[in-house]
């Protein structure tokens, strides 16, 4: 059995080649832009004979705590699992981090996460709708919900233009829109420096576009929309609510989804849905949206977090859940507008 450090891009994706499923959060891109954010990245592979695992993880260090992170993986053959965990155990102990945080896109993990591991909530959507795209794009259409069809079809009937762009040339506008919706939705979202730099980063190597739908030449919607290992993922959406009933965003995504089959992607992934219709969710608004769509609700493990020092987790546990409170997230969220509007 032999574990190697995986340093070139080209052979990172050369070994993602072989694994039937894998999230952008393993490319090596999304590497590259956790270390544009001062993360420091590992890549590793595990060979035994015809099986192999890879896993792609950082250390990522906030103000008060310092903790190791894989997304989404490992990926390949489970049964190496074992193997892998010594690895991120060691790197764990020399880098001095508080914790290891996996969060695996497979359920066949957690027999194996269960011992001297805790379950926590996700950083990464915990559900999402998948749409396959291998399927008709007549069959595709017959999927969408009633509203979301008539919506499409008010948004061409007034002309709504979709447009791309893999630059920045327009990134203002969208901007203006990811603020607006936010203020207008009420929760607390990544920084438009973090999505601009994701969008620098995938666009590079025709990863990312910034989609805006337009009308008499003004955005009124926009999206940023990764693509990685024959998927698309709907990763950052905005709209006006001035001109929400027109239904530019709905043929926004539905643009996406054609573009998406055409260019022979079996998957576009909209990124994060709360199932259960929770009225008080932040994120059951956008769900309804999301399933008009007609795709699939795909759930996942969630986080399992591996304490490599108790009383260092169990603060970090504390200041979380104070974060979480509405008075917190309240301020949180006008301090982020206010430095947006500077």
């Amino acid at each position: 059995m032999e574990i190697t450090d995986i340093n070139q891009k080209e052979d990172w994706d050369r070994i993602l080649e072989n694994f039937s499923s894998v999230c952008f959060l393993q490319s090596w891109n999304w590497g590259e832009f956790q270390e544009s954010l001062g993360g420091r990245v590992r890549r590793v592979v595990v060979v035994d004979k015809n099986r192999s695992a890879a896993a792609q993880y950082y250390i990522k260090k906030s103000r008060l705590f310092t903790y190791l992170y894989l997304p989404r993986g490992p990926i390949g053959d489970l049964s190496l699992f074992a193997k892998l965990l010594d690895n991120l155990k060691g790197v764990a102990r020399k880098e001095g981090v508080d914790f290891i945080l996996i969060e695996p896109s497979e359920k066949g993990l957690n027999g194996k996460l269960t011992h001297n591991f805790l379950q926590q909530s996700s950083m990464q959507p915990k559900n999402t709708s998948l749409i396959s795209l291998t399927s008709s794009i007549e069959l595709l259409q017959s999927n969408l919900r009633k509203t979301t069809h008539q919506m499409i079809k008010k948004a061409l009937e007034n002309n709504v233009v979709i447009k791309t762009y893999t630059d920045l040339s327009r990134w203002n506008e969208f901007m203006d829109l990811f603020n607006e919706t936010t203020q207008r939705q009420k929760f607390n979202p990544h920084s438009l420096g973090y999505m601009k730099k994701q969008l620098q980063i995938f666009s590079q190597d025709g990863q990312a576009k910034l989609y805006l739908a337009e009308l008499n030449g003004q955005a009124v919607a926009g999206a940023i929309i990764v693509s990685y290992h024959k998927t698309s993922i709907y990763l950052h959406a905005a709209s006006t609510s001035e001109k929400r009933k027109i239904g530019a965003a709905h043929l926004l995504v539905w643009k996406a989804i054609l573009e998406s089959k055409e260019k022979g992607d079996e998957l576009f992934d909209l990124w994060g849905v709360e199932p259960n219709a929770d009225p008080n969710h932040p994120w059951t608004g956008i769900s309804i949206f999301k399933f008009g769509f007609g795709g699939e609700t795909v759930s996942y493990p969630g986080g399992f977090v591996l304490p490599i020092k108790p009383t260092r987790y169990k603060i970090y546990r504390l200041t979380s859940f104070l974060k979480a409170l509405p008075v917190f997230k309240t301020a949180q969220r006008i301090l982020l507008s206010a430095i947006a509007k500077r």
